[in-house]
């Protein structure tokens, strides 16, 4: 009983890693297509799940900046540049 309830712990938490890292994938991923079609508030709000979900994705901080520079918000864009 106590192997098929600790294979099942188990199960569960490599699942839950892996969904997590898809999701940060997916969220940069939406993003940047996102980007690429000019709907740059949509894209902003991905980038920005980007980040919770991994505070050190340099590529989504990168983009966020470059959508502040279009939308001309000096502060921000420098702010996510550092």
């Amino acid at each position: 009983m106590k192997k098929i309830f600790k294979f099942t712990i188990f199960f569960c938490l490599i699942t839950n890693f892996f969904s997590i890292s898809i999701s940060e994938e997916n969220f940069f991923n939406k993003g940047l297509k996102l980007y690429e079609d000019k709907k740059y508030e949509d894209a902003r709000f991905m980038f920005e799940r980007s980040i919770v979900f991994n505070p050190k994705d340099s590529n989504s901080y990168l983009y966020l900046a470059k959508i502040y520079n279009i939308e001309e918000d000096q502060k921000k864009e420098e702010k996510n540049l550092e």
